[in-house]
């Protein structure tokens, strides 16, 4: 009786502690995984795990408050990245600084801005004052300048990780794991020597987030993985829920559980589906030898420190650099994202015949650029920052019209939508006008995908029975208001593309065209006050509108946003919902965005 009551307690204990940071965290997917973590401890575990993780988070804490210095990395666009040590921030500043400088930060706020987690960056700022120069740091910096610039572009990436993670598994681009792979081999064979490297490369190149991850590898080396599992998903629970997004954090922990929990198909399969749901691009080479290219991205990690140390090796670091890259260029990359149709297919099948381990990847791919797995009609407006570029993509094939491309800058989100939806050719590509917001991306989307052809100036066509509608609104002698219209009809739903128009032009599509009944709207000009008339849409009156900009130059206005909500349209930022997405059927239409909100529309 007394162990029965014993077990009782401590399972209510169990169950209010995991109440308790339920309430805190405010999400249900983290309340039912931090409650069935919890109840999995034993007791005294559940305290111990507690106590550290409070205690290390105390120490995070009193680290940002206390000790509120950073040292310059080196500067990306409009801002400097600052390494403070256990988190990056992004400095914006007109003051020109030097790589190695130590500054005093303080007046930081956490970061939600995913683009900047997914580079590690945590907080954002402005503040800041020169100290001094950290000399390890500028020694690193001088021995860089000593390379070629080729060289050292090699070596600030794969060392320093100043790109985008979550672009590529590959060499090419994916640079942002090597530190990881290079301290987890030294971690397994002895956790004392993985600490002291990862306290010497934070010194002297960079000290990331998932090196966090590490440290708990090698505090807790000798308990069982699920025990170092746990912790590793209650420390990113508590410190900051936000690194989740940050797939150098992500792609380690998916990793581990892999290995431990998921016994019946092979690490590769599940390799497979990872690229596919979150790269939106399968590389066969890397994932069939995925562990063996980790040992030659370890040796390249190494080759780039010592490259750094003696610069007359670099033309040897470079060619080997190149090979390696030309071998990875022999992989045909397979284009597009798992969909729920694709898994449902594939167990079924596999279930049937009980293929092996390639001919259940062969399958995958298969039906992942089979036309069954995009079979819906579907128009995708871009989240691509501060520009437009909407997709219409036809069911059933690859078939589709783009219309703008964004700006340069943004292009790595284009592209990943593109290649998500398993697009390989581009069949019309209509510009609105030439602005850098809406066709910076022409070259970069001739090398990526075949164009069949391109619109610059306006005129009617049909495709695959959809009426492509030009609406000539006359010359002007500003740019923006020399936007080709477009109105399109897609299953009984009327869109309305209006490019960048000022209020005054688009008055005139009400006058030229008549009373136009449109469902959807694609504001203009990024949801500026020059632009959404009341005049116009008193008159065609939209049930949703789209608005894109990532808020640069305060879009959308206030006046904008009032204009919409006195005629009742519902309207969607892509700075808010990124990518907004509109499914039709004959059954159900329905919006959904990138950050997972459903809408079904209802027919007319």
């Amino acid at each position: 009786m007394a162990n029965s009551a014993g077990s009782k307690n401590i399972s209510v204990f169990r169950v209010t502690i995991a109440l308790c940071l339920s309430l805190y965290f405010h999400n249900i997917c983290i309340y039912l995984l931090i409650a069935f973590f919890l109840l999995s401890f034993t007791y005294k575990e559940t305290l111990l795990y507690l106590v550290l993780l409070g205690s290390a988070l105390l120490f995070f804490k009193l680290i940002s408050d206390f000790v509120p210095y950073g040292i310059v990395e080196f500067r990306n666009y409009n801002y400097y990245i600052v390494d403070k040590l256990f988190y990056k921030v992004a400095l914006y500043t007109d003051r020109t600084l030097s790589k190695g400088d130590i500054i005093s930060c303080s007046g930081f706020e956490k970061c939600t801005d995913i683009s900047l987690l997914k580079k590690n960056i945590m907080f954002t700022g402005s503040d800041h004052s020169l100290e001094c120069s950290f000399i390890p740091r500028m020694l690193i910096e001088k021995q860089l300048n000593n390379l070629s610039e080729p060289a050292s572009a090699a070596a600030l990436k794969i060392l320093y990780n100043q790109y985008i993670d979550d672009e590529s598994l590959n060499f090419n681009i994916g640079y942002g794991l090597y530190s990881y792979y290079f301290l987890d081999y030294l971690r397994k064979k002895n956790p004392t020597c993985c600490i002291i490297a990862l306290i010497l490369i934070s010194l002297l190149f960079s000290f990331e987030a998932k090196f966090l991850l590490l440290l708990i590898d090698c505090l807790f080396s000798k308990k069982d993985k699920t025990v170092i599992l746990t912790c590793k998903i209650l420390f990113i629970c508590i410190y900051n829920f936000s690194l989740i997004y940050n797939y150098s954090i992500l792609l380690p922990v998916l990793f581990s559980f892999i290995r431990m929990f998921a016994r019946k198909y092979d690490f590769s399969i599940y390799l497979l589906l990872i690229e596919s749901l979150f790269f939106k691009e399968i590389d066969l080479i890397e994932t069939l030898f995925f562990s063996f290219l980790i040992k030659i991205k370890i040796l390249f990690y190494i080759l780039s420190m010592i490259t750094i140390l003696l610069p007359y090796l670099q033309n040897i670091y470079l060619f080997l650099i190149r090979a390696y890259s030309a071998i990875c260029g022999l992989s045909i990359p397979i284009r597009g994202s798992v969909s729920l149709i694709s898994i449902a297919l594939f167990l079924f099948l596999n279930r049937i015949f009980t293929f092996n381990r390639f001919l259940q990847m062969a399958l995958l791919c298969v039906l992942i650029i089979s036309p069954l797995n995009q079979p819906l009609m579907n128009v995708c407006f871009i989240d691509v920052g501060q520009g437009d570029s909407a997709l219409i993509r036809y069911p059933f094939s690859g078939n589709c019209v783009l219309i703008d491309t964004g700006s340069k800058f943004n292009y790595h989100k284009l592209r990943k939508t593109l290649f998500s939806k398993g697009i390989y050719k581009i069949d019309y590509l209509i510009i609105s006008h030439d602005d850098e917001d809406h066709n910076g991306n022409i070259d970069n989307l001739m090398e990526d995908f075949k164009i069949e052809q391109i619109i610059l100036t306006g005129k009617d066509f049909s495709f695959r029975n959809i009426n492509y509608h030009h609406l000539d609104l006359g010359k002007y002698e500003e740019d923006n208001d020399n936007s080709l219209v477009y109105h399109i009809k897609i299953d009984d739903y009327d869109f309305l593309f209006t490019g960048d128009l000022s209020k005054k032009v688009e008055n005139r599509i009400y006058e030229r065209y008549g009373p136009l009944k449109i469902d959807f709207l694609k504001v203009s000009h990024h949801g500026s006050y020059t632009g959404t008339s009341p005049y116009l849409i008193g008159n065609i009156l939209p049930e949703y509108a789209i608005i894109s900009t990532n808020g640069k130059y305060d879009h959308p206005s206030d006046e904008t946003i009032e204009t919409l909500n006195s005629y009742l349209v519902r309207y969607f930022i892509t700075k808010n919902s990124g990518n907004v997405d509109i499914y039709f059927s004959r059954l159900l239409d329905f919006i959904k965005t990138g950050h997972n909100d459903f809408v079904i529309i209802n027919k007319k």
